[in-house]
């Protein structure tokens, strides 16, 4: 006898009856039951993209003729210079044409403090839909750091 332990009676039964086993007679199907493994399949109509830049400028330009989707971003900046100030954050433009600002960070640094390091993640819990063919960039302001950007999204495969 077979036991079968948080499989609910209504799925044991849904099994079954599309499979058109019969309990009474057939004891594979509680074996079929129990071997049954949950599987994620990837959608394939998406390719992963990686893009990194050190310094002010363009991290990357969005496809022209696919839509790019941003999911996260890591930005990360540190001052090299006693009493420098400034900030950096990441800049894009989402699909409607509005320029936006993502992860802004300021650091300050004095005669007593000369080194200040800052950085950031962020995983976008909905993907974000940006314009295509547009620039990904850091920008910074404020003198006297040194600064670098990492995003991360997905682009639509045709």
């Amino acid at each position: 006898m077979v036991i079968l332990q948080g499989i609910p009676s209504a799925v044991i039964d849904t099994i079954t009856r599309k499979l058109g086993l019969q309990t009474a007679v057939e004891r594979s199907t509680f074996e079929l039951i129990n071997a049954i493994q949950p599987v994620i399949q990837a959608d394939e109509k998406f390719i992963n993209v990686v893009a990194q830049r050190d310094g002010a400028g363009s991290i990357m330009t969005t496809d022209a003729d696919r839509a790019f989707f941003l999911t996260d971003f890591t930005i990360a900046a540190s001052s090299i210079a006693a009493t420098a100030a400034g900030n950096c954050t990441i800049t894009a433009i989402l699909e409607s044409g509005e320029s936006v600002k993502f992860g802004k960070i300021n650091y300050e640094t004095t005669a007593e403090i000369t080194s200040v390091n800052r950085s950031m993640s962020l995983s976008l819990s909905h993907p974000i839909k940006l314009k295509k063919g547009t620039s990904i960039a850091i920008e910074q302001g404020g003198t006297g750091g040194a600064m670098s950007a990492t995003v991360y999204g997905y682009i639509e495969d045709n």
